[in-house]
């Protein structure tokens, strides 16, 4: 799509968002093997770090760390991170396989999330990113609204799925297929998706 419908296709909210983010001079940068390769590592610990303390935890293993990591060194990634002034306040990590673009991991400093909304900004910039290499989609996630018969989504799942379909795009169907090789599993399966 043109950069004018793209444009169109933003809520009004995420609009009028994303235009006060880059009036407080918030600046986006990518890292991955191919761009800013010599910082890449630099700041994909301060992603990491900026995880740690968002959540409190180590919210997944090491070696999950490593793969997205290393998938960026090898060209199957990219970082974005939003600075305000010197100061890394966003990241945006997205996988990549062919023409098509995945937002996977998101984070932002606390301090600055309300002030700046850098978020709005980090995730459009991309998106354009994205479009000017030549891909052909950039993927936002699931929309969840509730409950499904094999999945109930978190307050945090509906929260990000709301913010997400924001940028605009298309619905498709996600179909998911399970299948049984055992007649009491799957019996056990539904009557405990069912309750």
């Amino acid at each position: 799509l043109t950069d004018e419908i793209l444009l169109q296709n933003l809520s009004k909210y995420q609009r009028r968002h994303i235009m006060r983010s880059g009036k407080k001079s918030i600046k986006i940068k990518v890292f991955n093997g191919r761009v800013n390769s010599d910082q890449l590592k630099h700041w994909f610990h301060e992603f990491q770090n900026m995880h740690l303390i968002s959540a409190g935890r180590m919210t997944r293993p090491q070696e999950t760390w490593d793969c997205m990591y290393n998938a960026a060194l090898n060209d199957e990634a990219s970082l974005f991170c939003a600075f305000w002034e010197d100061t890394a306040i966003s990241f945006l990590f997205c996988g990549e396989f062919s023409s098509m673009a995945f937002g996977w991991s998101q984070v932002n400093a606390a301090e600055f999330e309300k002030r700046y909304s850098p978020r709005h900004l980090l995730e459009w910039e991309a998106i354009k990113h994205y479009k000017c290499m030549g891909f052909k989609y950039y993927e936002v996630g699931e929309r969840y609204y509730g409950p499904q018969l094999l999945h109930v989504p978190s307050d945090k799942e509906i929260t990000i799925s709301v913010f997400k379909e924001r940028y605009g795009g298309f619905l498709l169907p996600k179909i998911t297929w399970l299948g049984y090789f055992d007649q009491i599993l799957l019996d056990s399966d539904l009557n405990a998706s069912l309750d």
